[in-house]
């Protein structure tokens, strides 16, 4: 299971990195077997306008009360909010036509995590993000994911 931590709905970093991991999915990771759970701090009803835009092929979870980012200490801050990934994520969303002002959900200053775990329920790597655009690459999850067959 590949867990995912992100900020709210209408991130447009977030929404770029689903943007790619759905365009990713099918030639990528459905092969692998990997079921993907992404953990979103919007409210149901915002994560809901996501999900039938982008119509994944994994599941969004809201968590608006933050219990998910708790247990998992998924931290906010400043420090090393603008490292490249979020010029480069800014770049993305936009070219995609993600729009990239939009409302916030919760502390805009949350980083994403990035958990990936064994069939035995065992984190096998937890990876944290340095700034708010910074997830597991996914040639890791690939190798990862690849060890396990």
């Amino acid at each position: 299971m590949w867990l995912s931590f992100y900020r709210y709905a209408s991130c447009p970093l977030c929404c770029f990195r689903v943007h790619e991991l759905i365009t990713m999915w099918d030639a990528t990771f459905r092969d692998l077997g990997i079921l993907s759970l992404t953990v979103w701090q919007s409210r149901p009803e915002t994560l809901q306008a996501v999900a039938e835009r982008y119509e994944p092929p994994f599941e969004l979870i809201s968590d608006p009360d933050l219990r998910l980012y708790e247990k998992y200490k998924v931290e906010k801050g400043l420090t090393k909010v603008f490292g490249k990934e979020v010029f480069t994520g800014l770049a993305g969303a936009y070219k995609s036509g993600i729009p990239v002002v939009r409302a916030w959900e919760g502390p805009p200053t949350r980083r994403p995590a990035d958990f990936l775990i064994s069939p035995q329920g065992v984190i096998d790597v937890a990876f944290y993000g340095e700034n708010v655009a910074q997830m597991v690459p996914f040639d890791d999850v690939v190798s990862w994911a690849t060890q396990l067959q």
